[in-house]
């Protein structure tokens, strides 16, 4: 499977190495979310996916920001640009948990009597883990009498838990998983697509939601300091405090190495109908980089640009810096495993303009981030003609998400995967 080793993207290294307490910091959102996902969270592997709302309405200029359900289908019944540029801004969208979205397309109409709250209550959220344990977060400025009131009139049960309220169904906060397809309601994001009656925690600020009692509580004692979160994880604190304090956070997604390439030579033998390794990667050749503890994707904006983060966390500095040296090389030369473009190719598509790497290190020495940042310009959106290309925001955000999900990962991986 020989891969084209050439690209037509502009590649800039700039490799500076710059203490933490230089970079000006705005992403207590996203560490507050976190703060409710325990630190061991990404060790079997799974994905965390966060998505701020407000950011990506913030984000657009002119986009309408409803209050709520209510403001929203009056502005859609009106056509009102101010409509086309909030549609246009959520069509960029590939982060949180995406049921929620879903069940929005369906029934928000249905919501405040449902659920006790509006769509538009949602501030932010974030999803973590494997399908059926998976947890999801979201914050806002919610009511808990309200929604205790809607979910005890579909025969939940509250219960005080702390200075937060549980709501379980009649059959117990550990049925969540039991699926009953006769009572399915697909305007229910909390398992209703499959008939699930899943706890939920709840307080004025945040509403925690799984199919599985064993995540709720992982996630309340990660918040209650019982066991660490990943908000407290260097690394993690280390790399959200490089995003600069005057972008709109829109999204996000943090993985650890295994979610990224593991089975990843499995994967490629399979793609190329071979038993060796070596045949299924051709001509491809892979400058290896050290293993790094976690990869996160970062989507952003600001006035006159649209700016993705890659950041690899490390050790120390010096794998750090290899990485930053190599991983430009990386994406200028090294062929997708899906189409027949290199990765630089495909960001190029995708309208990045520049690539930066550059390497920060904790003030303690204690760990290290490789930065790289990919530039590309706002969407061009007219509200009359929302539907061209060139009127979707976070397009390279987008590639690197279906990437990651079309397992198109080499580039990624440390060193060549094995086949033994």
């Amino acid at each position: 499977m020989a891969r084209r080793l050439t690209s037509t993207v502009l590649v800039v290294v700039a490799l500076v190495f710059t203490p933490l307490s230089a970079i000006h910091a705005s992403t207590d959102d996203l560490l507050e979310a976190l703060a409710y996902v325990p630190e061991t969270a990404l060790q079997d592997g799974g994905l965390i996916s966060y998505l701020d709302h407000r950011a990506v309405e913030e984000a657009q200029p002119g986009a309408a920001q409803p209050a709520s359900y209510a403001e929203w289908d009056q502005l859609f019944d009106a056509d009102a640009p101010a409509y086309e540029l909030w549609r246009a801004a959520f069509s960029g969208v590939n982060g949180g948990m995406s049921e929620l979205l879903v069940t929005f397309t369906i029934g928000a109409d249905e919501w405040p009597a449902l659920l006790g709250f509006d769509f538009f209550d949602v501030d932010r959220q974030l999803g973590y883990g494997r399908l059926p344990d998976a947890g999801l977060v979201l914050a806002g400025t919610l009511d808990p009498a309200a929604i205790v009131a809607a979910f005890e009139a579909r025969g939940f049960v509250a219960e005080a838990a702390g200075d937060r309220t549980m709501l379980c169904s009649e059959a117990g906060c550990d049925s969540g998983l039991e699926m009953d397809l006769s009572a399915m309601d697909r305007a229910d994001p909390f398992g209703g697509s499959l008939g699930r009656k899943q706890p939920l925690l709840v307080s004025p600020e945040v509403m925690l939601s799984s199919a599985s009692l064993v995540t709720i509580e992982a996630m309340q004692d990660a918040n209650d300091g019982v066991v660490p979160s990943l908000a407290e994880k260097a690394s993690l604190r280390l790399l959200v405090d490089l995003i600069p304090g005057d972008a709109f956070l829109r999204q996000a997604m943090i993985a650890g190495p295994e979610a990224l390439t593991g089975g990843l030579a499995e994967v490629l033998m399979s793609r190329a109908g071979v038993e060796d390794l070596q045949a299924a990667l051709g001509e491809t050749e892979l400058e290896p980089i050290p293993p790094y503890e976690l990869a996160s994707f970062v989507d952003t904006a600001t006035p006159d640009a649209q700016v993705t983060y890659v950041a690899l966390t490390f050790a120390d500095a010096a794998d750090a810096e290899i990485a930053a040296d190599v991983m430009p090389r990386r994406i200028g030369s090294l062929g997708s495993l899906v189409v027949d473009r290199t990765i630089g190719e495909i960001l190029e598509r995708r309208g990045v303009t520049s690539i930066e790497t550059d390497v920060h290190t904790a003030p303690d020495g204690s760990g290290a981030v490789m930065l790289m940042t990919l530039r590309s310009a706002p969407p061009l959106i007219d509200p009359d003609d929302i539907d061209r290309s060139d009127a979707t925001p976070s397009l390279v955000y987008r590639a690197l998400f279906d990437m990651i999900f079309r397992r198109d990962v080499l580039w990624l991986a440390p060193d060549l995967p094995s086949d033994a």
